[in-house]
Parts: structure tokens; sequence; C-alpha cells
């Protein structure tokens, strides 16, 4: 006789010649034999998980949801629930997992979260071809804090003309106490308020001085 066996998922060991379980009525033909040696190796621990049952409606007895008689041998019905009592032998399923959250310093997404790669807007002044990045509390003018060197020799330019700042995250800029000379942006007197600057815009601060001022995401 072989020494082979065949375990049944209800844990019951048979002879390699049986294709139900002896226990459990179930169907054992399409598990493997195992030796009684393999049979005796311990399992491996698992997470604990609900195990689904089948209750006898002859006997009260709890059975697992594959078998289809009950230790009493009276059959079972179709529906099964979770017995949280008891732990089943089956992995829970992985859960999705958010691919950028693996990558080294990549916050997960959602679709209601705020983009946080967006960048503050920028400012420049523009003059000619070249550039200059405006910062809170600048000042231009001939001994301005911002690329004085280009109104320096101009004396129809104040030497404190006027401010740049932020208010509530928007640029903004406002003429200085004591500035006489008009003072134009697009092509409009700057009030003592001051405007806000949202696009690109043309500050006239004397008829020999005219630059851009630039706003860029």
């Amino acid at each position: 006789m072989s020494d082979l066996i065949k375990r049944c998922r209800c844990g019951h060991e048979n002879p390699e010649t049986e294709s139900f379980c002896l226990k459990c009525g179930q169907p054992i033909l399409q598990l493997e034999a195992v030796s009684p040696a393999a049979a005796t190796q311990p399992t491996p621990t698992k997470p604990p998980i609900a195990r689904l049952r089948k209750k006898c409606s002859r006997c009260g007895n709890l059975n697992d949801a594959y078998a289809i008689l009950c230790a009493c041998g009276t059959p079972l019905e179709a529906n099964a629930f979770p017995d949280e009592t008891a732990q089943a032998d089956e992995e829970s399923p992985p859960r999705p997992t958010n691919a950028a959250a693996s990558l080294p310093g990549i916050l997960p997404t959602s679709a209601s979260a705020p983009d946080v790669t967006l960048r503050e807007n920028r400012l420049y002044l523009v003059v000619g071809t070249a550039q200059h990045e405006c910062h809170e509390g600048d000042i231009l003018g001939r001994e301005g804090t911002l690329a004085n060197h280009v109104f320096s020799a101009l004396k129809t330019v104040s030497r404190r003309h006027v401010r740049i700042s932020k208010q509530g995250g928007q640029w903004h800029l406002a003429p200085l106490p004591g500035v006489v000379n008009k003072t134009l942006l697009d092509g409009r007197d700057l009030p003592t308020a001051g405007s806000a600057l949202t696009a690109e815009h043309t500050l006239t601060m004397s008829s020999q001085c005219e630059v851009k001022l630039r706003v860029l995401a």
C-alpha cells in the first residue's frame, strides 16, 4: 500500500485512493498527494482573517465554507457567513498602493489634494534684453535696491521712486512718498495706494524712463 495521503482543505488526511474527503465529503481529486512526513511539517503562521462558515441546519455545527456535508452527514446550504471568531487559511488580498508613494521624495497625491509642485509667481524688471528678478520690498529708483545702475543717470527719476511688495500673494506696485514726477502704469496714473501686477506691464517713471514689469509663473 502506498504511504501517500491526500490532505483535504478541512485538514483531514485521507488515503491516496479516496476521491472525496471521508470527513466533510469535499472532492479532493485536484489535491496533490503528500507524504506523512510532509504532513507533519509546521504550517507557517498567517495573519488572522475571518473565515467563512456554513451552519448546519440540523445540528448547528459550524463548517468551513467549502464543505458540502456537515460532520453529521447533513447537506449544507450554499450560503456562507463570516465567522469573526475563526481564522481563515487564505491570505488577505494585497491592498492597492500609490506607485508614486514608493519613490523617494515623491508624495502621494489625490484628486482633492493641492499640487505642491506649483511654483509661486515671480516678478521681473525688464530693461531692454536684460531681466532682473524682483523681491518683496524692492525699490526702483536712482538709489533703489534693484538695478539702480539703470536709473542712476536719470535725473527725472526719484532716488526712491516706487516700491514692489506682495499683498495677499499678489505682486503690488506703489509710488513712494515725496515722488513728484508723473508715474504711469500701462499709460495710466499709478495711484497713491498702488496697483496690482498680474501680467506684463509698462512702467513709465519719467519722460526719459520706461521699463517693463513681467509676472511669470
